[in-house]
């Protein structure tokens, strides 16, 4: 079994079915998924690149940079580097400490600069933690 398999189990689940129609509807901004575990939540939501959806670009918003990293990572293999970004904080550790990361700086850069010049014909996933979106 490869990976495509797993997408396609994942795409064919119940779950991912109502996913669907939820990120259909207009009127909802936010959706909150839990009870995914390991890697299940990047291949499910790895089929987010197939389905045709009014919106264009997600923002996945984890606990920590260790989850988030391992997230991107899992997205990345599934799914390419293309349409998947890391927004990281701009701070080596913790923003008290002032110790500035050029690498984590410029891929900020690249995230905006992406976001603000992305077409509706390439949807873009963003995977992020909250010292990175408080900045």
């Amino acid at each position: 079994m490869n990976v495509a398999d797993l997408q396609s189990l994942y795409a064919a689940h119940a779950g991912a079915k109502g996913l669907l129609k939820v990120l259909k509807d207009e009127s909802l901004k936010n959706v909150f998924l839990e009870g995914l575990l390991g890697s299940s939540a990047p291949l499910l939501l790895s089929n987010l690149l197939n389905w045709e959806l009014p919106r264009h670009c997600f923002i996945f918003i984890l606990n920590d940079i260790e989850e988030a990293g391992y997230f991107y990572h899992d997205l990345t293999q599934v799914c390419g580097e293309t349409h998947v970004l890391f927004f990281p904080s701009s701070f080596r550790r913790a923003i008290k400490y002032g110790q500035r990361d050029d690498a984590n700086e410029i891929l900020r850069t690249e995230v905006l600069s992406s976001l603000t010049t992305t077409s509706s014909s390439n949807p873009l996933i963003v995977v992020t933690y909250p010292e990175a979106i408080a900045e």
